[in-house]
């Protein structure tokens, strides 16, 4: 008899259990929403995406949750919608129980924005992956000529990390031109017409740096307008070419002959050392047309033996 009425309350409490169960899950949540809160997780620097266009999209979308019972609005669904614009990479959507929907906004970033030659332009981001062109308020460098797609990947992408990853080039380059060759030519904010050089993305690191040397040692002692282009396609080497157009002649250097070696073809007036930044061959070279100049002066002194 105990045992019979054990089950009969064992019984009695489950059926309780899974109806209170039941009631307590069924019953909906009467908390409207009464708000959205965008917040971009990348605030370090500006995308494209801003927060009412972000409002905006889910009203086009017809996901705006304003005015909807909590337990309607689909997290999911709007996080599947954002996402899918290309300006966007990442959404969390959670919801506060104060009725406000939370939305953290991961944003594509454009590195460099990329103008082919013939072709409508547009930007990539750290990923590489393009993005559509529309007015954007922060610099960027520009890449433009024969550019394709293959190029971007395997040469303008690793260039724009670079840039992106050292502020003083970042600040300095205004605009990579792709050569048909398909080597680069650079181009900044403070050298005006100079030109340089640059080839491959080979070595980047390795040729920046020995850019940054001429800059820091030569330049200063010589001023901008002494070169108009500089190169450093060949390992190892900065070749400098002055602009006729600003030599005085209390400045000009011979011209050098040209080296045996690949360089020919880059070598002018005025190669730098990369080791030490100055001019290296020129200054020594200049001294050794003079002397022919003190040795006309001998044949005068017959003439005075005659008198």
């Amino acid at each position: 008899m105990k045992t019979l009425f054990k089950l009969l309350l064992i019984v009695v409490l489950a059926g309780y259990l899974i109806y209170a169960f039941i009631r307590t899950t069924g019953k909906e949540d009467p908390t409207v929403c009464t708000g959205v809160q965008v917040t971009f997780t990348d605030t370090l620097h500006s995308g494209f995406i801003t927060v009412d266009e972000v409002c905006r999209l889910l009203k086009t979308a017809q996901l705006d949750p304003v005015g909807l019972l909590m337990d309607s609005v689909d997290g999911q669904k709007i996080i599947k919608t954002l996402e899918a614009n290309s300006f966007i990479k990442s959404v969390e959507c959670y919801k506060s129980p104060n009725g406000i929907v939370n939305l953290n906004v991961t944003q594509r970033l454009p590195i460099l924005r990329v103008m082919p030659e013939g072709r409508d332009a547009y930007y990539i981001d750290e990923d590489g992956l393009k993005m559509v062109e529309r007015q954007y308020n922060a610099n960027l460098v520009v890449a433009s000529g024969h550019i394709d797609t293959a190029f971007v990947r395997q040469h303008l992408l690793e260039m724009a990390k670079y840039l992106r990853a050292n502020p003083f080039w970042d600040d300095l380059v205004t605009q990579i031109y792709v050569r048909p060759d398909r080597k680069m030519d650079l181009y900044t904010r403070v050298a005006g017409d100079m030109v340089i050089h640059f080839g491959t993305s080979d070595s980047i690191a390795s040729k920046f740096e020995h850019l940054r040397a001429f800059y820091e040692k030569v330049i200063p002692n010589v001023g901008w307008s002494t070169y108009k282009s500089v190169s450093v396609e060949f390992y190892n080497q900065v070749v400098a070419e002055r602009d006729p157009r600003f030599v005085t002649p209390e400045k000009k250097l011979p011209v050098l002959a040209p080296p045996a070696d690949s360089t020919a073809q880059h070598t002018a007036t005025g190669t730098a050392n990369p080791a030490t930044g100055t001019p290296a061959a020129p200054a020594k070279t200049a001294a050794t047309p003079a002397a022919p100049a003190k040795a006309a002066a001998k044949p005068a002194a017959p003439a005075a033996a005659g008198n």
